[in-house]
């Protein structure tokens, strides 16, 4: 019978549980008492409900009730969210209990001798780590069914997640330097035959990426000597943004390079830094000044990851400049040698043998002509004739001419074997790149971009554009939101992520506490002024009040303790015992009334008798352990103490309090007398509050806005306490936010100003710099209020590089312009004849280095430096070469170069 039972009795219940509208063939009218009587859970959880332990446990409805749907009557009718606040103790309170249990080997046979905090942690983080596991692999839990869905989170989860996805992600960072390289080597590349060109640089170009990444590595070697720790910002981040800025100068030095050699024959390497040095080391300075200016921000995580960057930079400025001249040499020499491009060793068709022989004859016969071949071949490609040598004749040009074609290798120079052999290669190339010459850079420019420029509608044009760009940047920076979702903070499809994001979605409840600054403050004194600061800060209506009360802390638990051990004494004195007698005395008149005395009587009683360091029970008649006004005797306040945390422990872990130092050991025998030790005054403990209301970042704000002033009222008083807690740890530093971000803005702009005018001793061409690079900053600003990207450090930080990145864009066209010869309209041309594909380059190449940042699991990475990012690059692409050439048509600075 009994295994029928336990055979068909499991079905037998199932069956009934799909069946329940059978159910009452089985039972009569009079069974239908013994089912389950289901409450109104609606009007059970309306207003919040009580715990197990009722007089100290109450819940809130918003801490446990989301999402709901309310009747007519006000009471829930439907709710879309529970949530359910474990208190874990720390690891200093665990590693408490276990060393000081009555038991030699508490529970789990832990020697509590060797027991120290260390192994108190690890128990709790493997204990939450097992616990978020289960709740994940519950049975209830079935996401897949939209039925129910469980999110749990522990403390420990957000760390360990970070921790796991602030480790360099090497397979990412290796496909970005493989496309960096790719396009390095595209751009450089030149194509004859069946081969590159003597004239191509990919292998230089390779050979720069693998420099820079050598130097990233180095770099973050350097930052870890000097502690700057690692975080998801520095290793998702860093990489990318180092490579993609650092390849700028690389390519500003490859574009030179092919120029002087056009221009110069011998000491080409020299000639190459002298026309290139300055801008390389104006963009990279500023690059680095812009990133240190971002650690003005109070953020330690976004401090590491500017100086990071900042110290990559240094260490990619430092060989760009020292080691890659030294393969630029190299490759100078393959060039003259005529070896093809990436395949060291194969003679190239031409070797221009006598037309440094023939360019150096007709120079000396005029040494005017000279001049004009050098003015019209330059770094900045000058264009002014020299109207004052009216030696130079008709024949001088064809001179020129003549020279010109021998030195570049079209003209009717001296050929040996070899280039006669590989003409018609060379004459098919010539025709291939005048076919293509609309497909490139150079021809786009030439042929499109500088005669649209030089039109005053297209200035014009340019002008209304570029000051539309930058009144909608004003009205998208007036338009931007603060704020910072937490969910944002950690990867995208991840437990804890979807746990914020459900938190956010139907609870607006965050912990804080108030803590009391160490020993300034004497609890035993300052009770009343403790308990009017609780009332303060209750009357805000972000606080949570359970009957109209704030959470209950410590105090108010050791209260309630030392109320009921005075009721113990005021029974013993009503029946004629008196607890200043000795034990014996009382033994005696307990008997003699037939009076039983329970432990906490004589608790109470050795209490009442200590006073600091002393035990004294003679004249205590009057003393009473808490007075009617809930007033704690001030004498014997640290005695009671370390009572109350040793017998009345749970209350203690309730009430969240985290007392340090702890009170000394004690244990209480009935038997025995002696003073109770006093607790040492106490550095740290914990008043909870609940707040609620708390769904976006200015209502947090205003919160955090509310209990500072309350608490710097209390500390200007000579009571210090300060606020703490997850709000304040997260959303604070919003309340300086715009005066730093200013701070910052204005200090790297000053900068730019001074460095560039330190460096080229021209404050016009500096002031003009500084005011596009603020513009973009403003214009960068305005794309994220109008799209919706709110302002907080992360963005913040990204604004204010923007200011040092924005130079990349500007000072390079600049210098150019400076150094170019003629009227304004004829530099401007000269300046982007020079420069502009060396920036479309830049740019580019920055955009490809931040293009892995779009495949981060971290949606703070896409949002705020990968989308941002590239808006940067756009909007200073369209300054630099766009509007900043205009202004510098009408209104740049003179020419630095005498004719």
């Amino acid at each position: 019978m009994l295994e029928e039972c336990n055979k068909y009795g499991i079905s037998f219940m199932k069956w009934i549980n799909e069946n329940r509208s059978r159910l009452m063939e089985f039972l009569s009218e009079s069974d239908k008492l013994i089912l389950p009587q289901y409450p109104n859970y609606g009007e059970q959880l309306t207003g919040g409900c009580k715990g197990f332990g009722k007089n100290i446990m109450h819940w809130p409805e918003d801490l446990i009730v989301g999402g709901i749907e309310r009747d007519s009557n006000g009471f829930i009718r439907h709710a879309e969210g529970f949530q359910t606040v474990f208190l874990v103790a720390s690891a200093g309170d665990v590693q408490h209990r276990i060393s000081h249990a009555k038991s030699p080997n508490y529970k789990t046979k832990i020697d509590k001798n060797h027991f120290t905090t260390t192994h108190a942690s690890v128990i709790i983080q493997t204990w939450q780590r097992s616990f978020t596991k289960r709740l994940y692999e519950h049975e209830l839990n079935r996401p897949s069914e939209g039925i129910r869905v469980v999110h749990p989170l522990a403390s420990t989860s957000i760390s360990e997640m970070l921790e796991q996805f602030s480790e360099f992600q090497f397979g990412t960072i290796f496909i970005g330097y493989i496309l960096m390289i790719i396009y390095a080597g595209w751009s450089q590349l030149q194509w004859d035959g069946f081969w590159f060109s003597s004239r191509s640089s990919c292998l230089l170009a390779v050979v720069g990426v693998l420099m820079i990444t050598f130097a990233s590595v180095a770099g973050l070697g350097v930052a870890t000597a000097m502690g700057i720790n690692f975080n998801a910002a520095t290793t998702q981040i860093v990489p990318f943004l180092t490579l993609g800025l650092g390849i700028d100068d690389m390519f500003l030095l490859l574009h030179n390079y092919n120029d002087v050699l056009e221009a110069v024959k011998e000491k080409e390497v020299a000639v190459l830094l002298k026309e290139t040095g300055m801008s390389i080391l104006i963009t990279s300075i500023n690059n680095i000044l812009a990133f240190i200016t971002g650690c003005i921000l109070p953020i330690p995580a976004l401090r590491s990851f500017c100086g990071q960057t900042a110290i990559l930079l240094t260490s990619n400025v430092l060989c760009i400049i020292m080691l890659y001249p030294a393969f630029i040499a190299l490759d100078l020499k393959r060039r003259k040698a005529g070896y093809r491009d990436m395949l060291c060793g194969v003679d190239y068709c031409y070797r221009f043998v006598s037309s440094a022989a023939s360019a150096k004859q007709i120079v000396e016969q005029h040494p005017s002509g000279k001049r004009k071949l050098e003015e019209s071949s330059s770094r900045n490609q000058l264009v002014k004739t020299d109207s004052d040598s009216p030696s130079l004749n008709n024949q001088s040009e064809i001179d020129l001419q003549q020279m010109s074609e021998s030195v570049f290798g079209t003209g009717p120079a001296l050929k040996t074997k070899l280039q006669l052999n590989c003409e018609q290669s060379e004459n098919n190339f010539n025709i291939k790149k005048f076919v293509n010459k609309w497909l490139t850079l150079d021809g786009f420019l030439h042929e499109v971009y500088i005669p649209t420029l030089r039109k005053p509608i297209a200035k014009a044009t340019i002008l209304f554009c570029c000051s539309s760009m930058f009144l909608f940047g004003c009205i998208g920076l007036y338009q931007s939101k603060i704020g910072l979702e937490l969910a944002d903070v950690l990867p995208e499809d991840t437990a804890p992520a979807a746990f914020l994001k459900a938190r956010e979605r139907y609870f607006s409840f965050y912990p804080m506490f108030i803590v009391p600054m160490g020993p300034s403050v004497d609890y035993s004194r300052q009770q009343r002024k403790l308990e009017q600061l609780r009332a303060d800060i209750a009357q805000s209506e972000f606080v949570i009040k359970a009957d109209g009360k704030p959470e209950a802390y410590w105090m108010i638990f050791m209260r309630s303790w030392l109320h009921a051990l005075q009721a113990h004494l005021d029974k013993a004195r009503r029946v004629g015992i008196q607890p200043t007698d000795s034990l014996t005395q009382i033994a005696t008149s307990s008997l003699a009334i037939n009076y039983s005395l329970v432990d906490d009587f004589y608790l109470a009683r050795r209490l009442l008798c200590s006073r600091g360091e002393e035990y004294n029970c003679s004249n205590k008649l009057q003393t009473r352990l808490i007075d009617s006004e809930d007033i704690i005797d001030s004498a014997g306040f640290y005695n009671y103490l370390t009572a109350w945390f040793h017998l009345d422990n749970m209350m203690y872990y309730v009430s969240q309090a985290g007392f340090f130092p702890t009170p000394p050991g004690w244990r209480f025998v009935p038997s025995e007398e002696g003073v109770v030790p006093q607790a040492e005054p106490l550095i740290y403990s914990q008043i909870p509050f609940y707040m609620n209301g708390l769904t976006e970042t200015p209502a947090i704000v205003q919160m955090i806005k509310e209990i500072r002033a309350i608490c710097d009222r209390y500390t200007a008083d000579g009571f210090p306490v300060y606020p703490t807690g997850i709000p304040f740890t997260f959303w604070e530093q919003y309340l300086q936010l715009t005066f730093y971000l200013f701070v910052s803005i204005l200090t790297i702009a000053t900068a730019v100003l001074l460095v560039i005018s330190v460096i080229i001793f021209n404050p016009w061409a500096a002031a003009m710099v500084a005011i596009i690079v603020v513009s973009m900053t403003v214009e960068l600003a305005g794309f994220m209020g109008l799209f919706g990207v709110k302002m907080n450090p992360i963005s913040a930080v990204t604004l204010i590089t923007a200011v040092g990145i924005g130079v990349e864009f500007t000072a390079h066209v600049v210098l150019a312009f400076l150094t170019s010869l003629g009227t304004r309209d004829e530099r401007m041309v000269s300046c982007l004849d020079h420069m502009f594909v060396p920036v479309i380059h830049g740019g580019l190449s920055t955009l490809l280095g931040i293009v892995m940042l779009a495949f981060s699991e971290f949606d703070f990475v896409v949002k705020y430096f990968f989308v941002v990012m590239s808006a940067l690059v756009i909007i200073g692409l369209i300054n630099g070469l766009a509007l900043l050439p205009v202004l510098l048509s009408l209104i740049g600075p003179p020419c630095e170069v005498e004719k």
